[in-house]
C-alpha cells in the first residue's frame, strides 16, 4: 500500500512539472515582455531582467525586449550588459534614438566619455529635440572644456523648449 501512494504520489509529481513546463512553453515573446516590464514597474530588477531574457531568447529580433533589458542591467548598475543590450537594440534598428541614448549614458557611467559623445550625437541626429541628449552632450563637453561647444549646446537646448528650467540652468551667459 505505501509502494502504491509512492508510486502515485511521484506520478503526480511528475504530471505535475510536465504541465508547468507545458505552460512556460507556451508563452510568448510578449508574455515575457510583460512579465519583464511588470517587473521593472516593481523595481524587480531580478524578474524583469529574467523576463527580457526570456524574450528575447523567444524572438531575438524584438529591439523593444533589447532595449528593456538594457534598462533592468542598467538599474542593477550591471553597465557591460547594458551596453550589449542597447547595443543589440541599435544593431536591429540603427535609427533607434532613444537606445542610442540610453547607451550614451552607460558609457558615460563607465567614463567612457568619446564613446557617449559619439551616441549622444547620433541620438540628436535621430531626433533633433532630444533635449536631454542635447544637455547632456553639452555636459560633457563642458567638463572636457569646450566651453564655446558646450554653450551652443546649451543654447540649442533652449531653442528646443524654450524655458525650461533644465536649459536654462546651466546656460553660462
Amino acid at each position: 500500500m505505501t509502494r502504491r501512494i509512492a508510486a502515485l504520489l511521484g506520478m503526480i509529481v511528475v504530471v505535475a512539472s510536465g504541465s508547468l513546463a507545458a505552460q512556460e512553453q507556451k508563452k510568448t515573446a510578449e508574455d515575457f515582455f510583460r512579465e519583464g516590464v511588470e517587473g521593472l514597474t516593481a523595481n524587480r530588477l531580478d524578474d524583469a531582467v529574467l523576463g527580457f531574457q526570456m524574450c528575447v531568447q523567444y524572438k531575438s529580433d524584438l529591439k523593444e525586449c533589447w532595449f528593456n533589458l538594457g534598462v533592468a542591467w542598467g538599474r542593477k548598475r550591471v553597465f557591460t550588459k547594458e551596453i550589449e543590450a542597447y547595443t543589440k537594440a541599435i544593431e536591429l534598428d540603427p535609427e533607434y534614438g532613444r537606445a542610442h541614448f540610453n547607451l550614451a549614458v552607460a558609457y558615460e557611467d563607465l567614463g567612457r566619455i568619446d564613446d557617449a559623445l559619439r551616441h549622444y550625437q547620433r541620438a540628436i541626429a535621430i531626433e533633433p529635440s532630444a533635449q536631454d541628449a542635447v544637455l547632456n552632450r553639452a555636459m560633457l563637453l563642458l567638463s572636457r572644456k569646450k566651453v564655446d561647444d558646450a554653450i551652443l549646446g546649451f543654447q540649442s537646448a533652449i531653442r528646443i523648449r524654450p524655458g525650461d528650467y533644465r536649459a536654462d540652468a546651466v546656460t553660462t551667459e
